[in-house]
């Protein structure tokens, strides 16, 4: 793995500092280690508070100048739907990411939190379907991509995340996969970058990265572009996962994927 650029901090809800992070990224031969904090939710209290953007950004720089000719660090931050318009000057590329979807009442159901936090959700603003939530889902992020215009999409199918075993909808169900390839064609229209990301796999809860391989099917159908992340919230697990779903890549098709760099978006061959 040579470009790693979702990852967490103690400035959010990771383990480590950026400097804990970036030492481990060179003894594991990454070239490039991009810092992607959470943006601030205020109902969860969660992600960094924007008094504190500015102290991460400096952390960062610090940490790019104590490493610079060994390892090239990147600034970002994961916006999420949730989080109040956010001033994006500063950050060297933004990940754009749905947690959570609106309900009927307007208020926001965390997807990935707890399943009791999500089992309320569905129960008192989808009826009690969870097939209506993740289809509120899709529609509400492929819209927040197209207004934001991200650099990465992150992990485009989260919602799926607590539902292993069809535990609130069939994610074989046509209704999920035509709902879900319906976004995915939108998003696809506008060029962004996809990233296959490992997080889940890591932590046991799936054992497919996202998006899924129907999902990463018609990407490649439509020539789209995917990046290789593993959204580490740790030292630890910086490569977790990410050689195994580099080879689920090829053995789907894909001949390439691009890594982010100083100098920008760079294509490589996959490497089964």
């Amino acid at each position: 793995m040579k470009s790693c650029i979702h990852t967490h901090t103690i400035f959010c809800d990771g383990a480590d500092t950026p400097r804990c992070m970036a030492k481990a990224a060179v003894a594991a031969g990454i070239e490039t280690l991009g810092f992607s904090g959470h943006s601030f939710i205020a109902a969860e209290q969660f992600g960094i508070p924007p008094e504190r953007l500015a102290e991460y950004q400096t952390a960062v720089r610090q940490t790019a100048l104590e490493w610079n000719g060994s390892l090239t660090v990147l600034c970002g931050l994961e916006l999420d739907e949730m989080a109040p318009p956010t001033d994006c000057s500063g950050f060297d590329y933004i990940i754009g990411s749905a947690h959570g979807v609106k309900g009927a009442d307007g208020s926001w159901v965390m997807v990935d939190n707890t399943p009791a936090q999500l089992e309320e959700g569905i129960r008192c603003q989808f009826g009690g379907q969870g097939i209506q939530l993740a289809k509120a889902y899709y529609e509400q992020f492929a819209a927040f991509l197209a207004y934001l215009r991200p650099d990465v999409v992150g992990h485009f199918d989260l919602v799926r995340k607590l539902n292993a075993g069809a535990r609130y909808f069939d994610e074989t169900d046509p209704v999920y996969q035509t709902a879900a390839l319906e976004a995915l064609d939108l998003v696809l229209d506008l060029g962004l970058v996809f990233e296959v990301n490992t997080g889940a796999v890591a932590k046991k809860l799936r054992r497919t990265p996202y998006p899924d391989e129907f999902l990463l099917r018609r990407i490649l159908e439509k020539n789209g572009k995917v990046t290789i992340t593993t959204d580490a919230h740790s030292a630890q697990t910086l490569t977790a996962g990410a050689a195994e779903a580099e080879a689920g890549l090829a053995r789907l098709g894909f001949r390439t994927v691009w890594d982010l760099t100083a100098q920008g978006w760079q294509e490589r061959p996959v490497m089964a």
